[in-house]
């Protein structure tokens, strides 16, 4: 289970911003919930009947939620195997300033 995936949001400043939130308005409606459970997604809408059932939680059953605060360090562990399994750099712990660039360089 994972929260980090399907949000959606509007980028502050946009140049059409009505038009943003006409968009998540039908995204979060009915019909906008129908067609993303089509991808195949599971909607929160309770009125929006699941295309893939088996992508529904099963009663009973204890889900791990890596999203929540408890589970950082893990998340973070299995962050670092990840890395090291796809050969990806280390994470970088701190953003580095630009440099500027000096006339002539």
């Amino acid at each position: 289970m994972s929260s980090g995936f399907g949000g959606v949001g509007i980028v502050d400043r946009a140049p059409h911003p009505n038009a943003a939130a006409v968009y998540v308005n039908w995204l979060l409606g009915k019909d906008g919930q129908e067609a993303w459970s089509r991808v195949p997604r599971i909607s929160r809408r309770l009125d929006v009947k699941a295309v893939d059932t088996s992508l529904l939680p099963r009663p009973g059953v204890v889900y791990f939620n890596g999203q929540t605060e408890e589970n950082a360090k893990q998340r973070i562990m299995l962050q670092g195997i990840a890395r090291e399994v796809i050969g990806a750099p280390p994470e970088r712990k701190g953003r580095k300033k630009k440099r500027k660039k000096k006339s002539g360089e």
